[in-house]
Formats: structure tokens, sequence, C-alpha cells
């Protein structure tokens, strides 16, 4: 307990947690409401709602279902094909990963832990980040986790310094951008240069 105590990293970790059950109580179990729609019963489900060549949207339409169906269809993989507890998942641990995963990258910049903690409670803890929590705008929290690893590989080496798997995370993380915001994507590969 008492090294638990003495790493501040653990200690906020676990405030977040504690911070996150609270602001999203409403996200646990059967997710609906807000940008939500009603869950389907299994990964399954949503697989073949996105590979159907007809979608009962409105009156129906046979545009092609988005990308991001696939993805949380496949990533539901992870809870043995059980949505609701996927969602519920990505909801309760989303600003914990991103507060860690801001921290880790932030020690890279700096050595002075008050520093890389101020600023990565500062980023989780954002209105736009715990305003999706509420309203259930998925899309935000995966970017908001995508985010700082992108940026982070970005900025940390020059781009003759990348290697194969570098090259290979960054086109990761344009696909999940791209999944769910096509204007962030074209935003950044404009600044980027790509």
């Amino acid at each position: 307990m008492k090294s638990f105590i003495s790493r501040p990293i653990y200690v906020f970790t676990f405030a977040l947690i504690l911070i996150t059950l609270i602001a999203s109580r409403n996200r646990i179990g059967d997710i609906a409401g807000g940008a939500l729609s009603t869950v389907p019963a299994s990964g399954v489900d949503l697989l073949r709602k996105y590979t159907e060549s007809w979608h009962t949207v409105g009156q129906g339409s046979s545009a092609s279902a988005s990308p991001w169906i696939f993805m949380f269809g496949f990533a539901s993989l992870i809870t043995l094909g059980n949505l609701k507890l996927f969602f519920s998942l990505l909801f309760l641990l989303a600003v914990p990963l991103v507060f860690v995963v801001t921290y880790k990258y932030a020690r890279r910049f700096t050595n002075n832990r008050v520093i890389a903690l101020s600023g990565a409670g500062l980023y989780a803890l954002s209105p736009a980040l715990l305003n999706s929590l509420h309203v259930g705008t998925f899309g935000t929290l995966v970017i908001a986790i995508v985010a700082p690893l992108y940026c982070g590989t970005l900025l940390n080496r020059s781009i003759t310094d990348l290697n194969w798997p570098r090259v290979f995370f960054l086109g990761l993380c344009d696909t999940v951008i791209f999944f769910f915001s096509p204007l962030l994507f074209l935003t950044v590969s404009i600044v980027t240069g790509k």
C-alpha cells in the first residue's frame, strides 16, 4: 500500500477511475441515449450490420455503413462479442486510459513529474472528454485515446528516423482517426504534410 501511495500515477489513475464511475454511471449496462442508438446483442450482429447491402435507416438506404461499425464489432472480440460490456468498459476506462497514455508521452518531453501529471490530468479531465462521456459520443473518446499516441510518435522522431513499425503504427492511427472523424483526418494530413 505504501508503494501504491508513493507513486502519484497510481493515485491519480485510481482517482480518475472513481471520477469516471461517478460521471458515467448512466453508461453502465444497457447503453442507449445521447448520441448512441441501441446496442445490438453481439459483436457478430454489428459485423453483420456492416456487411449488409441494405441498411434500415429511415426508409432504407443502400449507402455503405460507417467503418467504425466494423472496428467496434471486431474490437468486441475482447469481451467475447458482448457489446454491452465492451461499450461499458470503453466509457469507464476511457478517461483513466487517456490519462495514463498522455502521462507516458508527456514524460518523454519533461523530467518533471508534476508537469507531466498536470498536463495528463488536464487533458483527461478536459470538458470535451467529460462531455463525451455524458452525451455518449464514443468517437471523441477513441480519438482522445489515439491523439497522444499519434502526436507522441510524430513529435518524438523526425520523419527520416521512422522505421517500419512506427510507420505502421502511424498508419493505424490515421485509419482510426479517419473512421471517426474524416475532417480531423484531413486537417492532420494537411498540417503534417502527408
